[in-house]
């Protein structure tokens, strides 16, 4: 049957876009209907399947013109659907426009498939000879060292190597989360300051930007690092700061995750009826500021109430830290050259930066592999039942001391981290401490004589992991 020709490429967007409007207009709501609502699941099942890398090489000349027998054939046919979201030339400009249409795991496929791309070029280009990315860094002087080298690079278009002096360690990936997740705490304490740490245990942009230079734009060139070198920076920022780098608004929501007190008085302020909000003598006023013009003269009240309460939002997670945050942004785009990161919606991209913290003890067990030991082996058995009985927070100690930080990147996760376990030292054992090599995941495990012998030392051992072990 001959196929007609017809572009359904308008439409398709239109489909989106509607899809995308819903998606927004549910963001708003206090009750929400879930994400997964709004996800075209054909179109996220091909990413599954990994048809971005498959067709690439099929689609370098393919145009956006797409036919079908009637309205319905899009949907219906897998061939056709591969060509619209693979082609290279429209495939992220269309995933940006339209984050809702996917799912985080096809958008993640996505995301590798960039990397690799990324990687694949300047592999062979002109970028490989001059655009040294490798940081030299003492652990005494970790923030200092890194800021004055940043400050001398002017090519950010490859991935971040990190070389801690006088230590032993090849950045094949476990040196750079063990970096970032150091920088995560060393960043929370640096002078001038340019983080302040709520009631909510979430780090902001703080107000006072007295005495500060260009440290917001090298705090956000780190996590745009971070990010393009698929590492967690240890620090937790509230969702509010990835909407606005994806050019969203900001709720009250926002400001009730950062700030849940002040976002409970705002909220009493809404709830309550006349005769209670004129007794609170509230005006168009924050910490000394107006909130609209003569806002000291003017009153909230029942009818004005909503329009205080979004000022108040406003000026609270906007215009507070305007410039702080245009500093920001401006260096997490440096930090992050590919834009592909838009694509994702605020929490996608919020646990892309600051890890997943759903910790799946079991599937570490479930994809242990033993080199010489075998499963079997009383150290192994051993082993598994010190880890088991470990507290939540020795178990989190022991992952930084086998990947260098405690919160692993999207790809990453417990789910598919391969830990393998091999000997370490001969008769002697019960001499030697466990050690940990971070790059390839493996810790080297002494043959202990008795399980009392194997925690003592294990505890030690995770305690004690300040230096980064063999590479």
């Amino acid at each position: 049957m001959a196929v007609k020709r017809c572009d359904h490429g308008k439409s398709l967007k239109k489909t989106f876009g509607v899809l995308q409007r819903l998606y927004d207009v549910n963001s708003k709501r206090r009750r929400r209907i879930t994400v997964d609502t709004f996800h075209i699941n054909q179109i996220s099942s091909l990413f599954q399947s990994k048809l971005v890398q498959d067709l690439n090489s099929e689609l370098e000349d393919l145009e956006w013109d797409l036919s079908g027998e009637d309205d319905t054939y899009w949907i219906e046919s897998e061939m056709i659907l591969s060509k619209i979201i693979c082609y290279k030339d429209n495939i992220l400009c269309l995933l940006k426009d339209y984050p809702c249409i996917l799912d985080t795991e096809a958008k993640y496929t996505v995301w590798m498939y960039t990397f690799d791309q990324i990687k694949y070029y300047h592999e062979d280009s002109e970028y490989d000879g001059f655009c040294d990315q490798t940081l030299k860094v003492d652990r005494e002087t970790l923030l200092e060292d890194t800021f004055q080298q940043l400050r001398k690079m002017s090519c950010h278009m490859v991935a971040l190597k990190v070389k801690f002096q006088a230590e032993n360690g090849v950045d094949e990936g476990g040196v750079s989360l063990e970096f970032f997740s150091l920088l995560g705490r060393e960043l929370l304490t640096m002078e001038p300051k340019t983080l302040e740490v709520y009631e909510s245990g979430l780090a902001w942009l703080t107000t006072d930007d007295g005495g500060i230079t260009d440290e917001f734009y090298f705090l956000g060139l780190l996590c745009g690092k971070a990010l393009f070198n698929q590492c967690v920076l240890n620090l937790c920022f509230p969702l509010a700061l990835f909407k606005k780098l994806l050019g969203l608004t900001t709720t009250l929501d926002d400001l009730k995750e950062l700030s849940p007190t002040e976002a409970s008085c705002l909220q009493y302020v809404l709830d309550e009826d006349g005769e209670v909000i004129e007794a609170l003598d509230l005006v168009f006023m924050d910490k000394g500021q107006e909130l609209i013009p003569n806002g000291e003269e003017v009153p909230v009240t029942m009818v004005n109430r909503k329009k205080y309460v979004d000022l108040f939002v406003d000026m609270k997670l906007n215009k507070s830290v305007q410039s702080q945050f245009a500093d920001f942004e401006k260096g997490f785009h440096k930090g992050c050259p590919t834009q592909a990161w838009r694509m994702f919606l605020p929490e996608e991209l919020m646990t892309l930066l600051q890890g997943d913290d759903n910790y799946e003890w079991d599937k570490l067990r479930e994809n242990a592999k033993y080199r010489v030991y075998r499963p079997t082996d009383d150290i192994i058995q051993n082993f598994w039942i010190v880890f088991t009985v470990f507290s939540e927070e020795q178990k989190k100690k022991f992952l930084t001391f086998l990947t260098g930080t405690d919160r692993l990147p999207r790809g990453r996760s417990l789910s598919k981290l391969q830990m393998k376990i091999t000997p370490l030292g001969g008769t002697d054992a019960d001499e030697y401490y466990p050690k940990a090599q971070t790059c390839s995941v493996t810790l080297c495990l002494p043959n202990y004589s008795s399980i009392d012998i194997l925690r003592e030392k294990l505890l030690h051992a995770i305690t004690h992991c300040d230096v980064f072990g063999d590479s």
